[in-house]
């Protein structure tokens, strides 16, 4: 077996640096937190701390529920019925993934402006937040369904139990693991956003943050926010550990598998097809069509100019930069994964994945006070976001790299050693040919998520390198609808065909 693929120092170090950085993002803002004394905590907890909390955790709480409900009924509804158009179904009903919560809730928004509906309020910034999150549970939801073995139902109705019977007695308790990992990255979601909640005007800690940094200058309020923020993300998943310890295994032979039977809905079919339909008219169609109506007002009246141009050269870079060095990163770490499983290969990863469970407004005001602190030369440089992506969302990468090189047999890197090769020969001849795809499909996602990126990039960015991402807030905080709604189309449509990609080889 190879050792190394260019030599060990080079397959430990590149993680480490990486873990390191990630490590440094918690203890800057935990550190920062405790600077001015308990006096602090208990002044803002005083101001709006319980009522920030109280917010936060309700729109989580509200938002999951609603997506997961319709994730679990829609999954169900394509995978195991007879449903009209259930193929075209799985595509579309992941779409709303390219829409990020912001620029949904822009469209909604726009669509609303001229009328006297009360949409800034709970239920229906939870309802604009459910409908860009439900593809979470949807997509983990039906891989489940489409891998389950369907004789423990025909067992269940052997023994004379009913249809709602096998569903929630059998169907249900069998999906949970799926069930709570979609719930998890919704509630994850939530909790973090920033863009969506300060557009449709409902504070939670993540906006908080954000305008305590960019409104007062105020750091130690930030980081004492953020470590609230913080306490609670590790405490849902903290949860999310204690429910999955809860669940019931159900292993099954992989020889018993069989094609399952769909259920015929009946007089159900109308019904249930019109309630798909009008989830994916209300989470797609609604909101594209409104963007596009109104980039054409747009484009009209003349508001596209060369800048247009330079916040789409931006968008790329930056993107394109976080993606091509999470793919640089993830060759050594996954191969570490999987050939040099261990104590430190697990702590390594553990610190890189948990920036990933971290809002992005916390890892700008991490990476704000490194800069000034350790960094100054990286400080408002382009370099600084690019960071800010990768530790965001390099683990995207690293799991896809990683299953990818579980896939790969040992045996043809010791074919390629016994023939001669060199450590660089085997790399270019038998490991990148054979995990190329999925290395590639992981920089896709971290490509399209830092495309989409809000709160970091409007921390980090340089002066006058705004994103697409940040000139649609910007548009939409002042009202310019008709300026921002090109922005927020081509972001999808860009956004679009690595998730074509990504769906179609997963």
């Amino acid at each position: 077996m190879i050792k190394t693929i260019v030599n060990r120092s080079f397959l430990w170090t590149m993680p480490a640096i990486l873990a390191l950085l990630a490590s440094l993002v918690i203890i800057v803002i935990a550190f920062e937190a405790m600077g001015d004394g308990w006096s602090r905590w208990v002044q803002l907890f005083n101001q709006r701390l319980f009522e920030l909390f109280s917010r936060t955790l309700s729109l989580m709480a509200l938002s999951t529920v609603i997506a997961t409900f319709w994730g679990i009924s829609l999954a169900w509804a394509v995978e195991k019925t007879t449903l009209w158009g259930n193929r075209f179904w799985r595509w579309g009903l992941a779409l709303p993934l390219v829409i990020p919560p912001y620029i949904g809730a822009l469209a909604f928004l726009i669509l609303f402006r001229e009328t006297n509906l009360p949409i800034y309020n709970l239920p229906v910034t939870a309802l604009i937040m459910a409908a860009f999150t439900f593809p979470y549970v949807f997509l983990i939801v039906s891989a489940a369904l489409r891998r389950m073995n369907t004789n423990l139902e025909e067992a269940a109705q052997a023994c004379g139990k009913s249809p709602s019977g096998v569903f929630f007695q059998v169907t249900i308790p069998a999906l949970r693991p799926a069930i709570i990992a979609g719930a998890t990255l919704v509630a994850l979601y939530i909790l973090g956003d920033f863009g969506a909640v300060s557009i449709l005007r409902y504070d939670t800690f993540a906006s908080a943050i954000f305008f305590r940094i960019r409104g007062s200058l105020d750091f130690s309020g930030a980081t004492i926010i953020s470590t609230v923020l913080l306490l609670t993300t590790f405490g849902l998943l903290g949860i999310q550990r204690f429910a999955l310890g809860k669940c019931h295994r159900y292993q099954q032979k992989t020889e018993d598998l069989k094609e399952p039977k769909k259920i015929p809905l009946g007089k159900w079919h109308f019904p249930i097809l019109f309630y798909v339909v009008l989830v994916f008219i209300f989470s797609t169609l609604l909101p594209a069509g409104v963007l596009i109506y109104w980039s054409w007002l747009g484009i009209s009246a003349g508001t596209i100019d060369t800048s247009f141009f330079q916040y789409l050269f931006n968008s790329l870079t930056l993107a394109g930069g976080a993606a091509f060095i999470s793919l640089i990163f993830s060759l050594p770490f996954s191969y570490l994964q999987v050939r040099h499983p261990g104590l430190l290969t697990s702590v390594l990863s553990g610190a890189v994945f948990a920036n990933y469970s971290l809002p992005g407004v916390i890892v700008g005001l991490a990476l704000i006070l490194i800069g000034l602190n350790f960094f100054p030369f990286l400080y408002n440089t382009p370099l600084m976001v690019i960071i800010a992506y990768l530790l965001r969302f390099f683990p995207q990468n690293l799991q896809a790299a990683r299953s990818s090189f579980l896939q790969l047999s040992p045996n043809l890197e010791e074919a390629s050693q016994s023939m001669g090769f060199g450590p660089l020969k085997t790399l270019f001849s038998v490991i990148l040919p054979n995990i190329g795809p999925g290395l590639l499909a992981g920089a896709s996602l971290v490509f399209v998520s830092s495309l989409k990126e809000l709160p970091a990039s409007l921390l980090l960015r340089p002066a006058g390198m705004d994103t697409l991402a940040i000139r649609i807030w910007m548009e939409a905080s002042e009202g310019f609808y008709s300026t921002a709604a090109p922005f927020a189309l081509l972001l999808i449509l860009i956004s679009i065909f690595p998730l074509r990609y990504l769906l179609n080889r997963f």
